[in-house]
């Protein structure tokens, strides 16, 4: 979920279960971003293009529902990118996200077009509904929006 260096895990011992990270303020500070998707290459190729802009920060990555809700609450991400067909689902996870941490903006990312799919993740408390095209610029836009820029 994080890596070395990041100052993440290093601090969790001395703090204990609970690691509570404050959210970055709206004033120019970059934006924290959580990745849950199953495919690791999608998740390093987003973390890749994020990485070129300062104003966002991929702190977590996860595979599947349970470790993304483990992470939301860890590390307190103020974006969550997430895949509809996540293992253990999508729309519960957005919606636990949603009840726990209502101001987490919440990006779905994901390759179904059908409509009610999208009407079901929006209902269950995503912000926003990305299909992926192949092309990030359009990510880059939505994760923009989710940001407030």
């Amino acid at each position: 979920m994080t890596g070395p260096g990041d100052g993440i895990g290093e601090n969790a011992d001395a703090l204990g279960d609970r690691l509570t990270i404050p959210r970055q303020p709206s004033y120019g500070h970059s934006r924290t971003v959580l990745l849950c998707d199953d495919r690791q290459e999608l998740r390093s190729a987003i973390s890749t293009v994020l990485a070129g802009f300062r104003r966002f920060r991929v702190i977590g990555e996860a595979i599947d529902a349970a470790t993304c809700l483990r992470a939301v609450e860890d590390i307190r991400p103020d974006i969550l990118i997430l895949d509809v067909s996540l293992p253990g689902g999508g729309p519960p996870v957005a919606r636990a996200v949603r009840n726990l941490h209502p101001a987490i903006h919440i990006l779905v990312y994901s390759g179904r077009t059908d409509p009610r799919v999208q009407r079901d993740m929006l209902a269950a408390g995503a912000d926003q509904y990305l299909v992926k095209t192949g092309r990030m610029a359009p990510l880059i836009a939505a994760v923009d929006r989710a940001a407030g820029r």
